[in-house]
């Protein structure tokens, strides 16, 4: 059976199987969800097209200090969970302007992925959604999808 991975440029390819692979790791952080072109097309549209990089969406909303604070721990510990096994990963911290850490930029051989937030855009204006109940998908990756 062909399937899009059959078809293109191998570093596209690798980058999306990263991305594939960081995505359960990423529920380990449950005040995080999902959101942007790779929660749509990953999830609620089976793949078509894939931005490969991860934008979460920080789904508590305090004041901006505190809420800058936990973001940036919350991606500290993902960090750790990415290094260590069984994904191994290289993983690079980066911060925002004015920010705390809002970014990590991972990387296995010449796949990289970036995974971002904001302290800025906080919470959602729906209930976030746990994919597996409507995306085929969605089996493995435990993550919430913020809409």
């Amino acid at each position: 059976m062909n399937t899009w991975l059959d078809h293109g440029d191998r570093r596209y390819t690798d980058r999306v199987r990263l991305l594939v692979e960081i995505l359960p790791a990423l529920a380990q952080e449950p005040r995080f969800a999902l959101k942007g072109g790779t929660a749509i097309n990953l999830f609620e549209h089976d793949l078509p097209r894939l931005s490969v990089d991860i934008d979460l969406a920080w789904l508590p909303v305090h004041d901006y200090a505190e809420d800058a604070r936990l973001i940036a721990e919350a991606l500290g510990r993902l960090a750790d969970v990415l290094r260590a096994r069984p994904l191994q990963l290289q993983v690079q911290l980066s911060a925002g302007e004015g920010a705390g850490v809002t970014r990590l930029v991972t990387s296995r051989g010449r796949a990289r992925v970036q995974i971002e937030t904001t302290p800025v855009m906080r919470g959602t204006v729906h209930p976030a959604r746990d994919p597996a109940s409507f995306s085929r998908t969605a089996t493995h990756a435990a993550i919430k999808l913020a809409s």
